[in-house]
């Protein structure tokens, strides 16, 4: 039977192959362009900021509304360069 120790190990062995594998279909999924990467990470970090935006006016107890993208206003994922 393997000790804690060990079977710790492994376990962070293992996740470190799967994160490896994560990053690698990413590079591959995007063909290995780096301006593409780097357009799509913008556009999430854009998308983050809003949400953590809304956390802290729930947090605060203001008031806000959801409207989507559509003819009723512009859409500010398209102005973060999405």
């Amino acid at each position: 039977m393997k000790s804690m120790a060990q079977r710790l190990a492994d376990h962070r062995r293992e996740q470190a192959s799967r994160e490896h594998e994560r990053c690698e279909q990413v590079v591959i999924e995007f063909g290995g362009d780096r301006e593409d990467m780097a357009a799509e990470i913008l556009r999430l970090r854009y998308g983050l900021a809003k949400v953590a935006e809304v956390i802290a006016w729930v947090r605060r107890r203001e008031p806000f509304g959801l409207i989507p993208p559509g003819p009723w206003g512009s859409n500010d994922a398209d102005k973060a360069g999405a």
